[in-house]
């Protein structure tokens, strides 16, 4: 094992038109208390003065290297980091948000006391622009084996979806090539990158502490959605996550586990108000030929998933068999009626 000071901590940071943040972004990194970082800004095709300030600060600090590239989205710029990174621990920063000047050296204590793979902290969520906090976040965890957090995560739907909130072994990330896919394509690209990076590691662990800072405004990506398609992005989501486990022979299971993320993912999907019930009728229109949706439906109304998503959400009786009936409609094809009797 290396002595503390010599491991090396990679921080990505997507860059695109947060002039106005950027400063206290990159200030927050460059006076982390552990020093031996190297920060990879990427500037996504910025229109504003973002590209300028990133390079202002290279000139100043060695550990800084700035990539700029035409704007292709937060999935493409994380990615873009991770093709050069060079550390042995891996975390990401959105150029809004900021971290508490102990953040990586906490973390990096943690997962190597913890021999862990990744640790993830509390963070203090929803600052405006003046700093105030109105939504801190606080996980309450400890640590876990990989498999049985996994299991509960897949399973259960509890678990921390940002990227920007967590310590990665970098090594892992390599190995298996593991990437964002495009926010356009998936719902909640962060939430595939765990789930992914879970199902081949060992161990997860947590701090309690509050270290993370994330800002959200009216323009975000957090704030921002694509109406219309949330179903066809979250099934999507699922297809990438079994790929990626074929593609990797990860030892992660597939059955009722991605039965009941999806199934959850949909169900957060759907709520929505009635006014809106054409449009979640359109989504599910939109995956009806889809071989997954309805395999994953049917496993929903008669297979293990069932009683799997039930148990663990704690319904039961005539709620259960409402479940599972809804699913059975949805494999029929039966959209228009699932939704108006279940979803809204």
């Amino acid at each position: 094992m290396k002595d503390f000071e010599n491991y090396k901590v990679s921080i990505i940071i997507p860059v695109y038109n947060r002039e106005e943040y950027l400063d206290r972004c990159i200030s927050s990194m460059i006076n982390q208390t552990f020093s031996n970082i190297e920060i990879i800004l990427i500037n996504d095709g910025s229109t504003d003065g973002s590209a300028e300030i990133c390079d202002s600060y290279a000139q100043k600090d060695s550990r800084i290297t700035v990539i700029h590239k035409p704007n292709g989205g937060v999935s493409s710029a994380r990615n873009a980091g991770l093709e050069i990174m060079t550390g042995d621990y891996l975390c990401f920063c959105d150029s809004d948000d900021y971290f508490a000047p102990e953040m990586v050296e906490k973390t990096l204590k943690q997962i190597l006391a913890e021999d862990a793979d990744m640790c993830t902290c509390n963070n203090y969520h929803n600052l405006d622009k003046h700093g105030r906090i109105y939504d801190p976040i606080s996980l309450d965890l400890n640590y876990f084996d990989c498999g049985s957090f996994f299991s509960d995560y897949m399973e259960k739907g509890q678990a921390p979806y940002s990227a920007s909130m967590s310590l990665y072994n970098a090594g892992l990330i390599r190995k298996y090539d593991i990437r964002f896919s495009d926010f356009r394509r998936v719902f909640s690209e962060d939430a595939l990158f765990n789930i992914m990076f879970w199902s081949v590691s060992k161990r997860y662990t947590h701090t309690n502490e509050f270290l993370c800072y994330h800002f959200r405004h009216e323009n975000s990506l957090m704030t921002s959605s694509v109406p219309g398609d949330y179903i066809k992005r979250h099934v999507a989501l699922v297809e990438d996550y079994e790929n990626f486990v074929k593609r990797s022979k990860s030892k992660a299971k597939l059955g009722s586990a991605t039965a009941c993320l999806m199934w959850d993912f949909v169900r957060i999907a759907c709520a929505r108000s009635k006014k809106q019930t054409d449009i979640v009728i359109k989504d599910f229109q939109s995956v009806a030929d889809n071989k997954l949706f309805k395999r994953k439906c049917f496993d929903m109304a008669f297979g293990n998933a069932g009683s799997v998503y039930c148990k663990n959400h704690k319904i039961s009786g005539k709620n259960a068999l409402h479940v599972r009936y809804t699913a059975l409609l949805l494999f029929l094809g039966k959209f228009e009626q699932a939704v108006k009797q279940y979803f809204l």
